[in-house]
């Protein structure tokens, strides 16, 4: 049997008119050839094989490492998630508690009056404010105002400052 691209040495017979017989030293070393090549071919591709198949081990390995990596840190993150829904249970369970508390309702007058929310000027200015929006309140007050214009202007600018730009 013949491979593709093969060719066959012939050897001129004894006589005339005798078949070309085929030359079988210059079949069998090409086919020898053949051979060596097919198995040096078979000795890389075996190499080959090998180093693919560690570098897929490796690949293998190292995906399981990343893989526990990852299911480390969904762990973390539900217990990190329960940890924030607990905190946030507990300051809600804490001010609902000191908002009922007695000490809390009896001075919010005074909280009201303190200088963080403006004091009692504040609370004197919204009440001027307001008053002022009635349109006869604000008659009124230009009447009461007209023969004192200092008082005038700084009631003016306290309850309407100029603006900054």
């Amino acid at each position: 049997m013949r491979h593709p691209g093969e060719s066959v040495a012939v050897t001129a017979a004894n006589g005339p008119g005798q078949a070309l017989a085929p030359d079988w030293r210059a079949v069998a070393e090409q086919r020898l050839k053949r051979l060596v090549e097919l198995e040096h071919d078979h000795s890389v591709m075996k190499d080959r094989l090998a180093m693919l198949q560690g570098e897929h081990q490796e690949l293998l390995l190292a995906s399981d490492a990343r893989l526990q990596q990852i299911h480390a840190l969904q762990r973390r993150c539900r217990d990190l998630e329960w940890g924030l829904h607990q905190a946030v249970a507990q300051q809600h369970h804490i001010e609902t508690s000191f908002l009922q508390s007695r000490s809390w309702r009896v001075t919010r007058p005074l909280r009201a009056l303190s200088p963080r929310s403006g004091g009692l000027r504040g609370v004197v200015k919204r009440v001027l404010r307001g008053l002022i929006r009635v349109p006869g309140m604000r008659w009124l007050a230009r009447q009461l105002l007209r023969p004192l214009p200092r008082l005038h202007a700084r009631l003016r600018f306290a309850l309407y400052p100029p603006r900054r730009d």
